[in-house]
């Protein structure tokens, strides 16, 4: 099995033959998985100094990364409808649509 890096974080795992991932996303890295991370689950596996590492978290530390990654999807839903309502606007003014990377921008200039 093969784990596939981020920056310095595991995205998932490619299971041969499953047809996921199979090549890596750009700008990731894809590794094999070494015997220390075989069921470890993907959010302790980090790259430190190019070397896969297996973190130990608390309880607590482990549930504010799993709270931050449930509030960061609901903030790209929300961000989605908000893209989808702006062009629809944009639409009922004549105006023409904007791209995903103009909203983008937009936003982090507000």
């Amino acid at each position: 099995m093969s784990l596939i890096f981020l920056g310095n974080d595991c995205i998932t795992r490619r299971i041969p033959g499953s047809g996921v991932f199979s090549s890596a996303p750009p700008g990731s890295i894809m590794m094999e998985e070494t015997p220390e991370t075989v069921g470890v689950d993907i959010i302790r596996i980090k790259l430190v100094n190019d070397m896969i590492t297996v973190l130990d978290y608390t309880p607590e530390q482990l549930q504010a990364i799993e709270d931050k990654s449930a509030d960061d999807a609901i903030l790209l839903k929300i961000g989605k409808v908000l893209f989808n309502h702006e062009n629809r606007i944009r639409a009922l003014e004549g105006k023409a649509p904007i791209t995903v990377n103009q909203f983008k921008s937009a936003i982090l200039n507000l």
